[in-house]
């Protein structure tokens, strides 16, 4: 798919206080009355905890159950007893719906993402994602995905209604226990199926396709849903508490003759994308999903460049292809620089191509420097590629997997992509004005200078003095060397990305800190442990409230210091 086919229509991160009832109603589309189900719906189980949707399913006991459910209905729709939202989120062909879900794996409990004509006639139903838990160990370690429609094409035909199995994910482990991304690409001539953007099935059946283009029948809106005792039978005999938790919801829209996500709609912003490949909803829909799989296998073979050489768990490498296969990602802005943990075998091969795009569509190579760490093991060459300069103003970033054969492939670890406008306009500005400001008075400036100068002797004969008389020996205090901060906004966290070198003569660094400042208040700080005459590092520390400077401070094992400040 070409990324610029596809623009982002609807994203709910569930980061606010409560649901938001401009897209979210509570309840079905049609009610707050289930059908088929024993679970009475209710509000009390519906609510957000950690920047997530919870949907709980209570047993109260005595046979009672409740459980939460939403829906994205539009009051343009239908209206029934006010559970739909204000506007609403319809989705229909030339869509993309995914969503982030931990469900509830109680035996008796079908947790449901799925689509239904926002008309409420029925069918046809698109089911992107159930459990059918009978009371099997196995039942809730299997995605299942199901069409239902009418074979007459017609809209809200009954009589006529069938349903297409799509198929099935068996992910080897209780769905409960991690989070997985269940998607759906619903086009003209095909509706397909992924599981953590692999695609498991798919569909082009004409009669099938015609029930679910009939205009009658769009748009479709969607729900989340936990349905009891449809099948399988829930535990009675004593009250418990179970949960489905949504991280969040996407849906994309195919636009081929509008391009990416319009500038008004997905402003310029500052920040990092990371990414740490264990899953693959961060990358964009346009990349081959099918084709890319996670291997968490032999994580003791595989480092991460962390000062540590801890083991990576978690990989994005080819399932099968001996061909290019494409990870592609969006920034939220121009990309200023980009951090790649990437691993390849010195036998089999395996390699990585990388490239940068303003509009996702034309690509240009770029050659990153390369940086090997923590050794081979194993035969695997750990690699870290890093770009700072980059040929052209993109946000777009192309990594292709390329080379060795389908069961020796160079595996990427960990991505980190930095983005926004840096400060060097403002660095420039500044700078011009002190020029000016030099120009103007230089004088005044020489004599200050001379007057600074003599204090500052003045002041080093003092501290010379204070130096030969300490019980250091006369050795020098450790120094700040070099400081450098670059300073990024999203619009509620406050960042800084410090790097920074530290010495000491004597030999005996001890830590370095940065701080994140407000006047005096420290908002945020980071420690790292140093050692030995010189060490390098880097920091990143943020805080949500407003900041004005970054301080670093170097202590060696005495407890002498030195510190530098630069503000925003």
């Amino acid at each position: 798919m070409n990324p610029k086919d596809w623009s982002l229509a609807f994203e709910d991160q569930f980061d606010s206080d409560s649901l938001d009832s401009k897209h979210w109603g509570v309840g079905f589309g049609w009610g707050m009355e289930a059908n088929n189900d024993d679970a009475d719906v209710v509000e009390d189980d519906v609510y957000i905890d950690a920047d997530q949707l919870v949907l709980e399913v209570n047993h109260h006991g005595g046979g009672r159950f409740t459980q939460g459910v939403v829906n994205t209905g539009s009051s343009a729709g239908v209206q029934w007893d006010a559970t739909r939202a204000e506007d609403g989120v319809t989705v229909g062909p030339g869509t993309y719906i995914e969503a982030r879900i931990k469900p509830a794996t109680r035996s008796g409990i079908l947790p449901a993402f799925w689509t239904k004509p926002d008309n409420e006639d029925w069918p046809p139903e698109i089911d992107i994602f159930e459990i059918f838990h009978y009371g099997n160990a196995r039942d809730s370690q299997v995605a299942h995905a199901e069409l239902h429609y009418s074979e007459s094409g017609q809209c809200g035909d009954e009589d006529t209604h069938t349903a297409a199995g799509m198929g099935s994910y068996d992910a080897g482990h209780d769905l409960g226990e991690e989070w997985h991304v269940y998607g759906c690409e619903w086009q003209e001539d095909e509706i397909k199926f992924y599981f953590d953007g692999e695609l498991y099935d798919s569909t082009s059946d004409p009669e099938i396709l015609d029930a679910f283009n009939n205009s009658g029948c769009l748009p479709h809106y969607l729900m989340f849903s936990n349905h009891v005792n449809r099948l399988g039978t829930a535990d009675e005999s004593t009250t418990w508490t179970e949960e489905t938790r949504v991280d969040w919801c996407r849906v994309w829209e195919y636009t081929p003759d509008e391009g990416s996500v319009p500038d008004e709609e997905s402003p310029e912003t500052d920040g990092t994308l990371v990414h740490d490949c264990s899953d693959l909803d961060a990358l964009h829909p346009s990349s081959d999903r099918d084709q890319l799989m996670i291997d968490q296998s032999n994580g003791q073979y595989f480092k991460r460049n962390d000062g540590d050489c801890s083991e990576n768990n978690a990989r994005i490498t080819r399932s099968s292809s001996t061909d290019a296969v494409s990870m592609i990602y969006e920034a939220g802005g121009s990309i200023i620089d980009f951090r790649v943990e990437a691993h390849d075998h010195d036998v089999y091969g395996g390699s990585f191509a990388f490239y940068v795009s303003e509009d996702g569509d034309s690509w240009t190579e770029l050659t990153p420097e390369e940086t090997e760490y923590c050794g081979a093991t194993a035969g695997w060459r750990h690699v870290e590629y890093t770009a700072e300069s980059l040929p052209v103003a993109a946000r777009w970033l192309r990594i292709d997997l390329t080379g060795g054969n389908a069961n020796w492939t160079g595996q990427v670890g960990h991505v980190e992509i930095e983005y926004g406008d840096e400060k060097e306009d403002t660095e420039d500005e500044e700078s011009e004005e002190k020029d000016d400001t030099e120009d103007e008075e230089p004088e005044e400036k020489d004599d200050t200078e001379d007057e600074e100068s003599e204090e500052k002797d003045d002041a080093e004969d003092e501290k010379g003095s204070e130096d030969d008389e300490s019980d250091t020996g006369g050795v020098a205090d450790p120094v700040v060397d070099q400081l450098s901060v670059r300073w990024n906004n999203n619009g509620r966290w406050n960042r800084a990305r410090t790097n920074w070198s530290v010495s000491d003569e004597g030999g005996n660094l001890e830590s370095v800190t940065t701080e994140l400042l407000n006047g005096y208040e420290v908002l945020s700080t980071e420690t790292s442990s140093v050692n030995g005459s010189s060490a390098s590092g880097e920091h990143q520390v943020r805080s949500d409230n407003d900041v004005d400077a970054v301080r670093v401070t170097v202590v060696d094992a005495t407890g002498n210091e030195d510190t530098k400040r630069e503000s925003l």
